[in-house]
């Protein structure tokens, strides 16, 4: 009945196992192709230019959908600091920006009638600061750029403003109506030019169902063992107060690990343990959370690293790497056996290193959930090399030593 209970168990882990994965591969699949929706973020990368120094200044602009219907888009762009845009819609197009600049999305009717040379929409596009449109061309063309090819509606604008003049090329997805490229040569001032990334860069916690379930089962599966051991041990201790010690210690030796490699043992499961609730990666100085962990589940306004095949396997493989640390140390302390846990907690080692080195090839930058995995495998695999490695001191008897000292001719 047991095995029938076990068997079962490992069928849904499978099954569960290879519908997260399938899914990793939809949401790959499906993000490839540009579309707009709420909680979605867009990179961009800019390069600005003084037309007095001739001095440039790269980085990178992310665009996050905040609201987004067919009367109203309100998307947030984070660079050096933080600034909000809001895009009016009716019937189809445009009818008020905050700046032209910011205009980064046009719907699809907008899209068709510019490609058949109906560019009226242009002028009667309203701006909060006065920007004046003097000449407007469109065209078709195909346009490259670091997030792939794309077939594109070419816009270019000439602006005369209170403030600023200049020509303004703006490149939109025929397919999704989503910026692509974008070019501003001012009469006066700097010349700044931006161009899509990655359509694939972070996402707010919006991972569906399917991964919520997923992270949420493989959350309670992490912290199941070491809840049990310390609620259980806790009740050992407290039942047997006055020589929980010397049971404590029968229970180190008993399988043959040393006390001290025990603690190492202990240590880098609970480093393992915290690494699967800490930010891997960060986005602008915000924490940047693995595809399945809990903390974004918990507070439904973090960012998570995209949900495709690579970084769910390492988020599984983080989780894995804590579960088989937990499940040494409790095979450990409850069996006899000396070999069984320390191939889980082996396992567990390179597992660890395994997902670490996943990450660090991923080319993202790293934070604490990284190196505090790291540091949890360097002590389990200390532990190992604690236990099995023995270093035995040959002390000579000081009658050896006298006799091997006495002098020649006192001997018979």
């Amino acid at each position: 009945m047991l095995g029938l209970k076990k068997k079962k168990l490992l069928v849904f882990t499978v099954v569960a196992f290879a519908l997260v994965i399938s899914s990793s591969f939809l949401s790959t699949a499906h993000s490839s192709q540009l579309q707009l929706e709420q909680g979605r973020v867009l990179q961009y990368k800019y390069a600005r230019m003084s037309t007095y120094s001739q001095a440039q200044q790269t980085g990178e602009a992310l665009y996050q959908v905040l609201t987004f219907s067919q009367e109203v888009l309100s998307f947030q762009i984070r660079t050096e600091g933080l600034f909000n845009y809001t895009i009016s819609y009716q019937d189809g197009f445009p009818v008020y920006v905050d700046r032209w600049e910011a205009l980064f999305y046009i719907p699809p009717e907008c899209v068709s009638q510019s490609l058949q040379g109906n560019l009226d929409w242009v002028n009667r596009l309203e701006t909060r600061v006065q920007q004046n449109v003097a000449d407007k061309t469109g065209q078709a063309v195909n346009y490259t750029v670091e997030a792939g090819t794309f077939q594109c509606l070419n816009v270019t604008v000439a602006i005369a403003g209170a403030w600023d003049s200049g020509n303004l090329t703006l490149l939109y997805d025929v397919n999704s109506g989503i910026l692509v490229y974008e070019q501003w040569i001012p009469e006066v001032g700097d010349v700044i030019v931006q161009y899509l990334a990655s359509t694939e860069l972070v996402q707010v916690s919006q991972q569906g169902t399917l991964f919520a379930v997923f992270s949420v089962v493989l959350s309670s599966a992490t912290l199941a063992t070491p809840v049990a051991l310390a609620v259980h041990q806790t009740r050992k201790v407290i039942k047997n107060r006055r020589d929980s010690s010397q049971i404590q210690l029968a229970n180190l030796v008993k399988s043959g690990f040393p006390k001290k490699a025990f603690v190492m043992a202990v240590v880098g499961a609970l480093l393992s343990l915290i690494s699967v609730l800490l930010p891997w990666s960060q986005t602008k100085g915000s924490p940047t959370y693995l595809p399945l962990s809990l903390p974004p589940l918990l507070t439904q306004s973090a960012w998570v690293l995209p949900s495709n095949i690579t970084f769910t396997l390492i988020s599984i493989a983080a989780y894995a790497a804590t579960i088989l640390a937990w499940l040494g140390i409790a095979i450990h302390l409850y069996k006899t056996k000396k070999l069984t846990p320390q191939i889980a907690t082996l396992s567990s080692s390179i597992v660890a290193f395994a997902s670490a080195a996943l990450f660090v090839l991923s080319g993202w930058t790293y934070s604490w959930g990284l190196w505090v995995v790291v540091a949890g495998a360097v002590l389990t695999i200390m532990s190992l090399a604690a236990a099995n490695i023995h270093i035995t001191i040959e002390v000579e008897p000081e009658e050896s030593k006298e006799a091997a000292e006495e002098p020649e001719e006192n001997k018979p």
